[in-house]
């Protein structure tokens, strides 16, 4: 993902929907060969009017990159067997829940205007979410069933976004934007209120055991995006991905803490533009193996209740591109 050093803030945040390619594209391909052997199931359709991640391509005009928004649009709940995520309707873009399993129809649970990720508390029984709130975004929880109580986590000058329960809902982890050249991870503690910096990173996740975090970093050098872990208990922190020519984002920890999700760039073919597809590695750097290959975008990944079902929104299967909610078996 390649920026100049006065665009990193939108390197990872953009709230204008623009998408440029040079090259056409069949988006109502569900499937590509390379895809061949995992299972693609279908979760949302039309009317759940699902916001998919921005994304721009810069190519032409800055020969620059892909740039993209890096927050995550659906989470997916272990515990409760639900997926929260962000649609557009009526102009307005809000948290709505759907339970996967029993293919219940679609609910709103949020009624503001420009809702911008979420993320379930471990026990399913919370969301928190981002909201573009007196003129700057800021952190916000709800009941995720009931009741119409907001509760407002985060209020200052600064942006606050991509929050993240720990494992034991006692904390939230998020990202805050310091300067155009930087983002750092904060945690806010759900009992005392306090908030403490711990990191630079944007776009936090918590290891299983709440003792690491998975973060974006943006190398200068490369200018591009790279994953790194934040061990919690030492401060010791380790690079974990990085590519000269690819950006890298999102990291997801699996249920196991054995492997991480990521979101990265695939670059142009002659049959199909230049792209962000799914990748998975080992949290110890090794064994990067890419997961899709469909010229459409790939991103805001979510484990589901095991190690192999994936959750994540996807341009393929419709002639428009529009997003939808898919999921995916891995093999191994």
């Amino acid at each position: 993902m390649k920026m100049r050093k006065n665009s990193i803030n939108g390197l990872i945040f953009i709230i204008l929907l623009f998408i440029l390619s040079s090259c056409s594209y069949d988006y109502s391909i569900t499937t590509v060969p390379e895809e061949g052997g995992m299972k693609f199931h279908k979760i949302t359709d039309r009317k759940d009017v699902v916001l998919g991640n921005i994304v721009m391509d810069l190519e032409e005009e800055l020969d620059e990159g892909l740039v993209w928004s890096g927050a995550s649009s659906i989470d997916y709940s272990k515990s409760a067997k639900r997926i929260a995520f962000v649609g557009k309707k009526n102009n307005k873009k809000n948290v709505f829940i759907k339970n996967v399993e029993k293919g219940q129809t679609t609910t709103q649970r949020t009624f503001r205007t420009d809702v911008d990720g979420v993320a379930f508390s471990s026990d399913g029984e919370d969301i928190a979410f981002v909201d573009y709130y007196s003129k700057t975004w800021d952190i916000f929880t709800i009941n995720a069933t009931k009741g119409a109580a907001i509760r407002q986590i985060t209020q200052s000058p600064a942006e606050e976004r991509n929050p993240v329960f720990a494992p034991d809902d006692k904390k939230i982890y998020f990202e805050k934007s310091s300067s155009r050249l930087k983002n750092y991870i904060w945690s806010y503690n759900i009992k005392t209120g306090m908030l403490t910096q711990i990191a630079e990173g944007s776009q936090p996740d918590v290891s299983p055991d709440g003792s690491k975090l998975y973060v974006t970093r943006f190398n200068k050098e490369t200018e591009n995006t790279e994953i790194w872990s934040i061990d919690l208990e030492t401060g010791k922190e380790s690079i974990i991905l990085s590519d000269d020519k690819k950006g890298f984002s999102t990291p997801k920890v699996s249920p196991n803490g054995e492997y991480l999700l990521i979101v990265g760039t695939s670059p142009r073919e002659e049959d199909r533009p230049r792209n962000l597809d799914l990748y998975r590695i080992k949290i110890n750097g090794t064994n990067l193996t890419q997961l899709t290959f469909h010229g459409g975008h790939d991103n805001s990944p979510s484990w589901g209740k095991n190690n192999k079902t994936i959750y994540f929104v996807s341009q393929r299967g419709n002639e428009e591109g529009r997003y939808n909610i898919w999921s995916i078996e891995l093999q191994n």
